[in-house]
């Protein structure tokens, strides 16, 4: 006869081979990776790398176009300030030359001036009016070739037409001697420098 089998033991041999697979894992965790990522990686690692070289360049020609803007900018300063140097010397010459402008023409008046006096000092001396008379005509005469050497020349006026560029009319005189609007009399004398009138002789006009 055989042995009754104990049913624990039974139950201990059925469950047995179910623990096998937890006892001996059979698959490392390198093996269970999948290569193909690996493979993708390498284009992408140059292409950032390449991205980075542009960047730098780019940094690169950013700085260089900073550093030739910064230069142009000292550049343009350094023009501005020779060109305020250059306007303030101008303006400073020009007010010495408008201030000695006539020095010479005042140079050569000074002798009228002096004529002038010795004209008085005689008058004076001598009691004469014909002694005077004759130094102030003298030093009219002195006086008129000096304003000539300079351009300064009278309006002819008496027996003109009136002619408003030249003749401020002051008002009429009637005259048998000259046509209709035709200068008649002469207030006070005009005077031109060079083309340009100085003064306009004012005069009294015929009807």
């Amino acid at each position: 006869m055989s042995k009754p089998t104990d049913p624990i033991e039974e139950n201990l041999e059925v469950e047995a081979p179910a623990a096998e697979p937890v006892a001996a894992p059979e698959s490392p965790a390198p093996e269970t990776l999948d290569p193909e990522p690996a493979v993708d990686e390498s284009p992408h690692a140059a292409d950032l790398i390449s991205l980075l070289k542009e960047n730098l360049d780019l940094t690169k020609k950013l700085e260089e176009m900073s550093q030739k803007v910064e230069e142009a900018h000292r550049g343009e300063l350094r023009a501005q300030a020779d060109y305020q140097n250059y306007r303030k010397r101008s303006d400073e010459r020009f007010v010495e030359q408008q201030k000695y402008s006539n020095a010479e023409f005042i140079k050569a008046l000074l002798p009228v001036l002096d004529n002038f006096e010795r004209a008085m000092t005689a008058a004076e001396q001598t009691q004469s009016f014909e002694a005077l008379i004759g130094g102030v005509k003298g030093t009219y005469k002195q006086l008129l070739t000096t304003l000539q050497k300079a351009g300064v020349t009278p309006i002819e006026a008496v027996g003109k037409e009136f002619d408003p560029k030249f003749h401020e009319a002051i008002g009429h005189a009637e005259s048998d001697e000259y046509p209709s609007n035709t200068v008649a009399e002469e207030v006070q004398r005009g005077y031109m420098l060079h083309d340009r009138v100085l003064q306009p002789s004012l005069v009294r006009v015929t009807d």
